[in-house]
């Protein structure tokens, strides 16, 4: 499982997720890569993606998800919807018809399109019960306020006083936009110390964290 936390601003989508990866509750790595960064055409300014997963960490022929990822999304270009759509398939095809369907998975990011921000998931979870299906699908919503969404199953274990801390400097134009990611890097070691206080494992200190968007502050 993981940590995922995507903040929207109109300047741009910042997003971390942590590096560690479980097996029945025991570590077996703390360094494997969780984010993909994608750009949709028409080249060189079309929609662009921050993506990250929490949950299965590996498919039926043990290649790592976001490996598996990367290899279902090079080669043909794809407009973003038409993306979401192969990625949602491949996923139904893929994991739902294999022995692993029962395994939660969910990809969660930010898009940025032009002067429009949105946020996505593609999920096997039932939205009420979280109980996984064969048939992964998604979700868009355009977002037009600044706002911080949190995934995983690290979700929980963010205290009140962080979460209400990313919401009001989801509200402030950072002076650099370095400035957020080392904020979402500081809930993510804060919240990994506090499952490890508690024995749990989840989640790891290290993250990595990633800006998409206006470069010019």
């Amino acid at each position: 499982m993981t940590l995922i936390m995507t903040m929207i601003r109109p300047e741009g989508i910042w997003q971390s997720a942590d590096n560690r990866v479980t097996r029945d509750g025991q570590l077996i790595d703390d360094e494997r890569p969780k984010q993909l960064h994608i750009i949709c055409p028409p080249l060189p300014s079309g929609p662009q993606l921050l993506l990250a997963f929490t949950g299965l960490a590996e498919l039926f022929d043990g290649s790592p998800t976001i490996q598996w990822a990367r290899e279902t999304l090079r080669g043909e270009q794809r407009f973003i919807m038409p993306m979401l759509e192969h990625l949602r398939d491949r996923l139904s095809r893929d994991v739902g018809r294999s022995h692993l369907w029962n395994n939660l998975l969910l990809f969660s990011g930010g898009i940025f399109e032009g002067d429009k921000r949105f946020y996505v998931e593609i999920r096997n979870g039932e939205p009420k019960t979280r109980k996984p299906k064969r048939e992964f699908d998604f979700v868009v919503c355009e977002v037009t306020e600044p706002i911080v969404f949190i995934a995983g199953s690290g979700e929980q274990a963010v205290s009140r006083e962080d979460r209400a801390l990313l919401q009001a400097q989801s509200r402030i134009r950072p002076a650099k936009w370095e400035d957020h990611l080392g904020l979402l890097a500081a809930v993510n070691r804060r919240t990994a110390n506090t499952l490890a206080k508690k024995g749990q494992k989840s989640v790891s200190p290290w993250c990595s964290a990633s800006y998409q968007g206006v470069t010019v502050f």
